[in-house]
C-alpha cells in the first residue's frame, strides 16, 4: 500500500490562529508517493519504507528510507537542514 500526497494533505494539517501547521508520523508504515502534479513537505526525523517522487518533495531534517527511492525525470527532492 502507499500514501498518496493528495489524500494525505487533507488529514495532515491543522488550523492554528497564526497559520497552518503540518504534522507527520516519525515512522510511515506505507510507501510515500508524490504525484506529478503535487508539491509536498515532510518533517523529520522520519522513516519511510519506499519513496516515489513524480512531483516535488521538500524534506526537512532527517529522512530515512529503508527501501528504494525513485525520482522521476523532472521531479525533485530538496533536503533542508
Amino acid at each position: 500500500s502507499r500514501i498518496n500526497m493528495s489524500k494525505a494533505r487533507g488529514i495532515a494539517h491543522g488550523g492554528h490562529p497564526d497559520g497552518v501547521i503540518t504534522f507527520n508520523e516519525t515512522t510511515f508504515e506505507s510507501n510515500l508517493t508524490v504525484n506529478a502534479d503535487m508539491t509536498g513537505t515532510i518533517s523529520g526525523p522520519v522513516t519511510i519504507p519506499n519513496l516515489f517522487i513524480h512531483g516535488h518533495l521538500n524534506a526537512v531534517q532527517e529522512l530515512n528510507i529503508s527501501g528504494n527511492v525513485e525520482i522521476s525525470t523532472g521531479a525533485s527532492l530538496n533536503l533542508i537542514g
